[in-house]
């Protein structure tokens, strides 16, 4: 995972680009559920 830069007229502060499939995994999949549903 790497930590990119947001553009200034990105309305999220934070991005990650994940470098490998090995990377996505359950407890990944929860937290992505958890950000989007705090989002809405």
């Amino acid at each position: 995972m790497e930590a990119l830069k947001a553009r200034a007229d990105d309305p999220f502060g934070r991005r990650v680009r994940l470098t490998s499939v090995d990377q996505v995994d359950e407890e990944l999949l929860k937290i992505l559920a958890k950000a989007l549903d705090q989002n809405t």
